[in-house]
């Protein structure tokens, strides 16, 4: 420091017009040096950023300058680095009011929600403990622990901004009471200073932004540039240890890990040479202190890079050409004892490619379903509209939020606005691709995708994220929005693989956005890139002409597809599927649309739950209190099923157990895995989880839990149906009390979970008396249903079945026969075991039966023996509820063996997977319900290529003439015969003609292809 001091006070004594900047330097000197004392308030556990740092950095430079370059330098440039030196971090001195204007801020409030996932378990402990204001666990030292958590937020929300708060100081040092003058040097100078102070933290190409040159103080001139760079380095030489002062450590108790690496880091210095020649240093860390190495090799990596960085633009940052070089980097190394290192001091890690993560979602079937990507939109265009939605309606909404009475109507009362902000999709125009634009083996067909939401836009601050995956996350706007918001009402989150997703299906997406929060309209192109990820990003303002002037997004995108997928899962309780897969012929159709199809289910099933309301090509898709997946005689029948749970802010809605008991789980409206056990068996119900982040407990696919949360999960969702239950029940028995159009089977399995759990209930929902007196079918009540002697349930197998009840006395013994759905049953026995103990028999009809299949030298389901068992195969393929499609196999009987086909066609329904020899079926059921025989000539060529038989089963070359013939001749045998057998049970539903039948045959194949091979069945 004595070289630069001494410097410009000879400057001083040889020419008057510098004493101005003598006087300003010395008593900024006393006047900093003092402040920078406070640094160690806020930043206790740091390393001295005091007078001693200041002075090393001085004396680090000037041994890389020497004295003859010092010595060059002009007054105005050694001002300013003397004073950059001592001022460069009073941006850590950070004023009371300050700090208490911060915590009320929303940076801040974002700045803890990061901390919360921090690395460092102190920091992640700090966040915790401030975010949830809740300190019972702390016990008795909850002040400190709490005054600890306050300080090392407050300390890394400070860290982050220091350069910048030092600019602000540098230019007013009224902030921190700091009475620095500014009178007799141009405030321009004291600008410049900021700024150099500011760019300590900022990149190496931000520093380049310094002027080069300056006009100084008097006469010479200063290069900012240069000095600021010279700053740089000198912050980064300051590598000795003693930097830890352990009174102050002493004043907050123990280091956070991160601090004790940085002390560590300069303990582990060995060698440290700094010449106007060379630079070296030598660290070595002790056997196992990986985080101490790390953060040593952090730190000499940053100044490896600075070394380079300034020696690759020296001509851009000396004060002159002639001014001579940096020093060169020699060895500047880190080791750890007991470790090998590679590179520039590097240990081996494993690293994560971008690419490699669309590859690795792709590759590992993240997704399911291959429409999977268009949940994301959604979700993204549901969580682009809550956040609108908060930021016009945020005053209201917080008025829920205070009346406590009502909080339960909160869901309600949002679907209610929600209804101003609805979501258009359009699922529109299959189309075959030029043969000549679609290689061999390539999608030949192209479906559209549009989502058009009224949510908050993209800015153009938000494009920088929309190619990072996870930058959702890291979006300040998002964040500044979300972080008032109540829970319930806050979107997903997101892992930041939604958009990405689509470019596993598709070129080319198109966005057209305008922000809430700007006049403009952004034309946003994303192009696919290597391996499946966003490549080109080309952004256009568009002009109001053209464009569409609603606040909100419109998503546009064209997915490729196979005219026939290789492979396909049927979701048989999709109308869109079942309609695709029931048109399509597998003997003759080279088209089914089944990703068109598929696609237009994703957006039906999301809109089941969906806060916002979804239109589907122009029609409302309505979101019910009905579960997913049930029938209206399944619904629950009271009028409103919903029940929202403040506590816990989960929404339970409740159905008829005639749907089947089984719980299926949503995530703020989207739909996942049903993997929640419930604490009843006998309630069927849905749960919508309105709370967390997705990624706090969902796997990568949004679509099930999390493995290490499920146990957590059961016991929210199980506290909140406890709390939700009570209301459910007593609307139940209102409604059940005004009219009769409750369910019977709901308010039986109600008042079973009432028994079981009225523990949980203060008062008990349901006393001895008013259970006996409960209605259950046909006038009876249940207090008069135990009063038989032997009650008899038998099942039907059928969930959807009636009631029957058949009652007798015989010689003083009642009896009731009931016949129900295996549902009922289930509820029924356990409600009656619990109140009383009649004779109860449980008699399983096997509903199976009727199938007559048989064991037959150890194997499951041999070829059937007789006509009955073919008959009961029939009857089952052609059962009006049937809704699997146009085809399906059939047991092979005996005399048909010829027909015999490859276990497992495709696109061909196996009604008995276990059946070892099997047959195409020529009969396929009309949507009307009516029976045919459609494409038989194509059927009879399918079977061909698909014959068990090698001898018939041909690839490349078409069979002869002769084997069509007597496999034609066969086939026509084997309608005559299932017509002769099934002659009562269709005479109603035929539409075929059996001469027609031979005609086409004949026509096809010949004569021969007609005439019978074996003597017709009588």
């Amino acid at each position: 420091m004595i070289d630069f001091e001494n410097a410009l006070r000879e400057w001083s004594n040889r020419d008057p017009q510098y004493e101005v900047l003598w006087a300003q330097w010395t008593y900024d000197k006393r006047l900093v040096s003092r402040a920078l004392q406070a640094v160690g308030v806020l930043f206790p556990h740091y390393s001295l950023h005091d007078e001693s740092h200041s002075n090393t950095i001085l004396r680090q430079l000037a041994r890389v300058l020497g004295p003859s370059r010092i010595a060059r330098l002009s007054p105005t440039d050694i001002w300013l680095l003397l004073e950059a030196a001592y001022h460069h971090d009073i941006g850590m001195v950070v004023p009371d009011a300050r700090k208490r204007a911060w915590w009320s801020n929303q940076p801040f409030k974002i700045h803890l929600l990061q901390l919360a996932e921090s690395h460092d378990p102190d920091l992640r402990r700090a966040a915790r403990t401030l975010s949830t204001r809740t300190f019972e666990s702390l016990g008795d030292e909850w002040p400190f622990e709490v005054q600890r958590a306050l300080l090392l937020a407050m300390a890394d929300y400070a860290r982050k901004q220091h350069p910048a708060m030092a600019e602000e100081i540098v230019e007013t040092p009224a902030r921190i009471s700091l009475d620095s003058p500014r009178i007799l040097i141009p405030r321009r100078l004291f600008q410049l200073l900021a700024l150099i102070c500011r760019h300590h933290g900022s990149s190496f190409e931000k520093t380049l932004e310094l002027p080069g040159r300056e006009s100084g103080y008097g006469t010479d001139e200063a290069h900012p540039r240069f000095v600021g760079c010279m700053l740089r380095l000198g912050d980064l030489l300051d590598l000795d240890d003693g930097r830890f002062c352990p009174t102050l450590i002493g004043t907050m108790g123990r280091l956070p890990p991160s601090s004790r690496a940085h002390e560590r880091k300069h303990a582990s210095i060995r060698h440290l040479l700094v010449s106007p020649k060379i630079i070296e240093v030598e660290a070595v860390c002790e056997r196992k202190d990986v985080a101490a190495y790390e953060e040593t090799e952090r730190w000499l990596s940053w100044l490896r890079d600075e070394l380079k960085n300034q020696a690759a633009r020296w001509a851009e940052i000396a004060p002159t050409e002639d001014f001579g070089t940096l020093p060169s980097v020699g060895r500047i190394t880190a080791k750890i004892e007991g470790h090998i290192t590679i590179g520039e001091g590097r240990l081996p890690r494993f690293e994560v490619e971008r690419d490699s993560i669309i590859k690795l979602v792709q590759g590992a079937n993240i997704y399911e379903r291959p429409t999977s990507f268009i949940r994301e939109l959604l979700q993204n265009a549901v969580d682009a509209t809550l956040l609108r939605c908060w930021n016009d309606h945020h005053s209201e909404i917080l008025e829920w939020e205070k009346d406590l009475k009502n909080q339960d109507k909160a869901l309600d009362n949002l679907r209610g606005i929600l209804k101003n902000y609805p979501i258009q999709v359009k699922v529109t125009n299959p189309k075959k691709r030029s043969t000549i634009s679609a290689p061999k083996g390539r999608d030949d067909y192209r479906f559209k995708v549009v989502i058009e939401d009224k949510g908050w836009g993209i800015s153009r601050q938000d494009i920088h994220y929309l190619q990072q995956i996870g930058g959702s996350s890291k979006n300040q706007r998002k964040q500044f929005r979300r972080i008032d918001m109540p829970e319930w009402m806050q979107p997903s989150g997101v892992f930041g693989i939604g958009l990405q997703s689509v470019f596993l299906f598709a070129q080319r997406v198109v966005i057209t956005t305008r922000p809430d929060d700007s006049p403009e309209i952004l034309r946003i192109t994303l192009r696919k890139g290597y391996r499946g990820s966003v490549g080109q990003i080309l952004v256009e303002e568009l002009d109001q002409p053209q464009a569409r002037l609603e606040i909100g997004t419109t998503i546009v995108c064209e997915i490729n597809m196979p005219s026939v997928p290789k492979a396909m899962k049927h979701p048989f309780d999709s109308p869109e599927i079942q309609a695709a897969f029931s048109d399509f012929d597998p003997v003759k159709d080279s088209t089914l649309l089944y990703k068109f199809a598929l696609a237009k289910d994703e957006v039906r099933k999301f809109a089941n739950e969906s806060l916002c309301q979804l239109s589907l090509n122009g029609i409302t898709l309505t979101s019910t209190p009905s579960l997913t997946g049930t029938t209206p005689q399944e619904q629950s029948s009271i009028e409103d099923s919903r029940y929202f749970d403040k506590k816990t802010n989960i929404e339970i809605i409740f159905a008829n157990p005639n749907r089947g008991i089984f719980v299926s789980l949503f995530y703020r409206g989207a739909p996942l895995a049903r993997e929640f056990q419930s604490i009843s068996d006998i309630l069927s119900f849905d749960v919508d989880l309105h709370f967390g982040g997705a990624d706090k407990f969902l796997g990568l696919s949004r679509d099930n839990v999390r493995p290490d949360k499920k146990a957590w999960l059961n016991r929210r969702i199980n506290k909140a149906l406890l709390n939700v239950f009570p209301r459910y029940y007593e609307n139940l028995r209102a409604q059940a009390e005004k009219n009769d159009s409750v369910n019977a089977d709901e308010l039986g399995a109600a008042s079973l979970f009432a028994e079981v759990n009225g523990k949980h209930f203060k008062p008990h929902l349901i006393s001895h008396q008013e259970w006996q007196s409960l209605d259950w079918i046909d006038g009876i009540s249940l207090g008069d249903l135990v009063k038989f002697d032997i009650i008899e349930l038998r099942e039907t197998g059928d969930y959807s079945s009636k009631h029957r009840l058949e009652m007798s006395h015989d010689e003083n013994i009642s009896t009731c026969k009931i016949t129900t759905s295996p549902t009922v049953s289930d509820w029924l026995w356990q409600l009656l075991s619990l109140k009383h103990q009649p004779t109860l028999i449980a008699a399983h009809a096997n509903h199976a039966a009727h199938y007559r299949f048989h064991r037959v030298s150890g194997q499951l389901l041999a070829p059937l023996p007789d006509d009955a068992a073919l008959r009961s195969a029939l009857q089952l393929i052609v059962h009006p509820d049937r809704g699997m499609g146009s085809r399906n196999t059939l047991p092979c009987p005996r005399g048909f063996e010829l027909l015999r086909i490859e276990r497992s066609p495709p696109y061909v329904n196996q009604i008995l997977f276990r059946l070892p020899l099997r047959i195409v079926c020529p009969f396929t059921i009309k949507p009307s319900g009516e029976i045919s025989v459609p494409n038989i000539v194509d059927a009879v060529r399918w079977t061909a290529r698909n014959a068990a038989d090698e001898s018939i089963q041909y690839t490349a070359k078409p069979p002869s003439k002769s084997t069509l013939a007597l496999i034609s001749s066969k086939m026509l045998e084997l309608i005559e015969h299932i017509n002769r057998l099934m002659d009562n049970a269709w005479s109603s539903r035929r539409a075929y003609d059996l001469e027609q039948i031979r005609r086409e045959l004949g026509n096809a194949f010949g004569p021969e292809a007609i005439k019978p091979s074996i003597p017709q069945h009588p």
